[in-house]
């Protein structure tokens, strides 16, 4: 309430004018005129200063019968329950700061915020403190004050602070928060509420929630006064459970309820193989990745779908980093899609960060005859072919083509590499020959059909020949012998006439030499003066098949 003399100075001054109204309006808006305003509200605020310094904060009397509020700001002191906070003792001690201006205190409580308006308010005098009577255990206790400054105005009930009155604490707040994911290595204290009434603490983490001080990453401390602890053993991806007891009254009370979070594992999943998007044959395909800091294992997971709704997951070494199927995947058309997620030393799977990526699986023989693949002369005796994605062996099928057509019995079996070494092939043969796919799966029905069986080629025999003969009639011609390449004995069909077109008479050598006498079954037929024949000869392979003809003529000359 405002004083006599306060009130008195209020009145003394002239209220404002409205805007607009005449003098006449005026004097119902205070009973004075314009004039009187200047000179009177000067003297008005002068005393109006003094009596403010005399009396800080006062309230300020509207003329309506009631004082204005005594305005203030409570703030929770240091000791005691903080606003939101628990206490253990049955009979807490409330404190707060103390407010510019006040001279005495009230407050009220109750357990629950509803019962506040009803409740009794007690003075505390200058004090800024108020010991509860006994509290029940599990309350939470809502609390206010209001002050009363010089002037005997009390202010408005400030808002209400709440604690938590439990002998056994469960309701304190933690950083990190329970079942918090951020948390980064190194980054500093656990830390908890304030527990009123605790005189220390003990601080217990562990991987696991029974604590188990064997594991890995286990830590106790001794009595600690501040409400934190900075834990060291933090792995990366694991998980961490954590639990205090308090000390009250020199008696260390039970564990508290234990509360985890996460220690933040950040990673890149950079596959190498197989390539994204692959479409291979091998249904049990290896899949590698590159290592990843901090990582002890992997869990490897398929699925036929981006969203791993029902994945196949397979476990993989640390120090391997490959992933390989036992049996295949999936049938042959369909897709497969693949992720890696690391496992820490302490078994703890990281976040599932990675990218997923896809695998195709096809029977569809794709390969291609490289060399020699075209029926043209060669002298390249290795066939070559492309290599088929996923293939882990091939069998190669390969004959003389008119004497022994391709059969699907392989002549070469389980080749490891894309190419074959046909060998001792006779100059002048050809062959025809064909080539099949394994997957990992050897000897299972997961192979290709052969490849088309018209890839053909004929080993060169190029071969010349220096005739000789004896100037006679009958000349005996010679030639340099030649073979077929493998050691085999070689045959020789010859032909004589006198036109070069047409060489009408042949025979072929019964003896296999590089000579032939003018045989006499070309009698009576003889070399006349002047006269030139012609003659070819050409050799034949142990297989049978010839080599080109070469051509000669011979003039006789006496």
């Amino acid at each position: 309430m405002t004083d006599g003399a306060t009130r008195a100075v209020l009145r003394a001054a002239p209220g404002p004018l409205k805007p607009g109204l005449d003098a006449d309006a005026s004097a119902k808006n205070g009973g004075y005129m314009r004039k009187s305003w200047k000179a009177a509200g000067a003297i008005a605020m002068a005393a109006l200063a003094l009596v403010l310094v005399s009396c800080p904060n006062p309230a300020v009397d509207d003329d309506d019968g009631t004082p204005d509020e005594f305005t203030y700001k409570v703030s929770v002191g240091d000791t005691g329950p903080t606003d939101g906070g628990v206490t253990v003792l049955d009979q807490p001690t409330v404190t707060w700061s103390s407010i510019t201006g006040a001279v005495a205190y009230q407050v009220r409580w109750s357990v629950g915020s509803a019962g506040l308006a009803t409740a009794t308010a007690v003075d505390t005098g200058a004090s800024t403190s108020y010991t509860m009577p006994p509290v029940n255990d599990n309350s939470n206790v809502y609390w206010q004050i209001r002050a009363r400054n010089a002037a005997d105005v009390w202010g408005v009930w400030d808002d209400a602070f709440n604690f938590w009155r439990e002998t056994v604490p469960t309701r304190f707040s933690s950083n990190p928060a329970e079942a918090d994911q951020s948390w980064v290595p190194g980054a500093g204290t656990v830390s908890w509420g304030k527990i009123d009434g605790a005189e220390a603490y003990v601080f217990e983490i562990a991987p696991y929630n029974d604590f188990n001080p064997a594991d890995t990453g286990y830590q106790l401390s001794g009595e600690l006064l501040a409400s934190e602890f900075a834990p060291t053993l933090l792995t990366p991806g694991s998980q961490r459970y954590w639990r205090i007891r308090i000390k009250t009254a020199g008696v260390l009370g039970p564990w508290l309820s234990a509360r985890q979070f996460w220690i933040r594992w950040d990673y890149t999943v950079t596959p190498l193989a197989p390539a994204d998007a692959l479409v291979t044959f091998d249904r049990t395909p290896t899949f590698s990745w590159s290592a990843i800091a901090g990582a002890d294992a992997y869990l490897v997971e398929t699925s036929s779908e981006t969203g791993f709704l029902m994945p196949q997951a397979g476990s993989a070494s640390g120090t391997a980093f490959t992933f390989s199927t036992t049996a295949p995947l999936c049938a042959f058309g369909q897709t497969r899609f693949w992720r890696v997620t690391p496992k820490n030393a302490e078994g703890f799977q990281g976040p599932v960060e990675s990218p997923v990526w896809s695998i195709t699986f096809s029977d569809v023989n794709t390969m291609t005859m490289t060399s020699p693949s075209a029926p043209e002369f060669s002298t390249n005796q290795t066939g070559t072919w492309t290599s088929l994605p996923g293939a882990a062996e091939y069998d190669l099928d390969y004959s003389v083509i008119e004497d022994n057509p391709l059969d699907g019995n392989p002549e070469a079996a389980n080749l490891t590499t894309n190419s074959y070494d046909f060998g001792a092939v006779p100059r002048g043969s050809p062959r025809v020959w064909s080539v099949r796919a394994w997957n990992d799966t050897v000897g299972s029905p997961d192979q290709t059909l052969w490849t088309a069986e018209d890839f053909q080629f004929r080993v060169a025999w190029n071969y010349a020949a220096t005739p000789t003969n004896d100037s006679a009639s009958r000349p005996t011609f010679t030639w340099t012998a030649t073979a077929d390449g493998t050691g085999n004995p070689i045959w020789y069909q010859y032909a004589y006439g006198l036109d070069a077109v047409e060489l009408a008479i042949s025979k072929e050598s019964p003896t296999f030499t590089a000579d032939w006498d003018m045989p006499s079954f070309l009698s009576p037929i003889t070399q006349l003066e002047n006269q030139t024949c012609y003659y070819s000869w050409r050799a034949r392979n142990s297989e049978g098949y010839f080599g080109a003809w070469c051509d000669f003529q011979y003039t006789y000359t006496k």
